[in-house]
């Protein structure tokens, strides 16, 4: 606790005049002023600047690109179903609503979100302590109709949907366009039953992290899991963003729903 000197200083006259005290405050030492986002997670709270420091405290970076990179350990993995444990109005996974939003995930770390979810209040917790350079919530998918080769596309959260339900007739069947975490076998069938053998998880999207400082710009990933329980790094290199989270057609059309 600190007590603070207060002083107003008149501009016109140059003169400072002593304003007294106050007692019993505790002070916060962050980067700059909070650049909080513009929605969902927007606004100051005491029991936000103390989770921010806290939570970003616990990483000993000062660089934002390590912080955003160290930040993905709070998570071990991302679920795209409800889990009762969660108060129904917390909307998990999606942590959409109107207690929060995102910022809701500091009570229910163990239950995970969807992907979305967890970049939210990754960026929401940089932003509260004021990072340096420019930290944004990106969609990041691969479109494989770009003249044959796989692309790798970015775009801001809130402005981009990713493939957004990109579909193809093949015969007289409709598929559709998404990501996988695995790589699937062709004419097999999948469930988006995380508990069946043929469970295939599938997306528009993968959300992340942009940092841009210091003339150095890097996209952090949320965690992907490949089998069951297992966090692999979807974006960790190039070759895996080409080889691995490749847009395919999944017989059938959609399985599961975006996280």
């Amino acid at each position: 606790m600190t007590d603070l000197e207060w002083t107003v200083e008149d501009l016109i006259d140059q003169q400072v005049f002593d304003a007294g005290t106050s007692l019993g405050h505790t002070l916060y030492l962050i980067f700059g002023k909070p650049a909080l986002p513009v929605s969902w997670e927007a606004g100051s709270t005491l029991k936000r600047m103390v989770k921010a420091v806290d939570v970003i405290g616990k990483t000993s970076e000062t660089d934002p690109h390590k912080i955003a990179e160290k930040l993905q350990a709070l998570f071990t993995h991302y679920t795209l179903l409800a889990d009762a444990s969660v108060p129904k109005e917390l909307g998990h996974p999606s942590y959409y609503n109107t207690k929060g939003n995102a910022w809701c995930m500091a009570d229910y770390m163990q239950y995970a979100g969807e992907c979305q979810a967890m970049v939210r209040y990754m960026l929401a917790l940089m932003k509260q302590v004021g990072c340096p350079g420019t930290v944004e919530a990106v969609l990041v998918w691969a479109d494989e109709d770009d003249k044959g080769n796989v692309s790798v596309k970015e775009g801001l959260l809130g402005l981009s949907v990713g493939l957004g339900g990109k579909k193809k007739e093949v015969g007289e069947v409709t598929c559709t366009a998404s990501l996988v975490d695995r790589n699937p076998v062709v004419g097999h069938v999948y469930t988006s039953d995380s508990s069946s053998s043929s469970y295939l998880g599938v997306n528009d999207f993968e959300a992340c992290i942009r940092v841009d400082h210091a003339g150095k710009k890097v996209t952090v990933h949320g965690p992907v899991p490949l089998g069951r329980g297992e966090a692999v790094s979807a974006l960790a290199s190039a070759r895996v963003r080409k080889a691995e989270e490749r847009a395919r057609v999944v017989r059938g059309g959609r399985i599961g729903r975006l996280r």
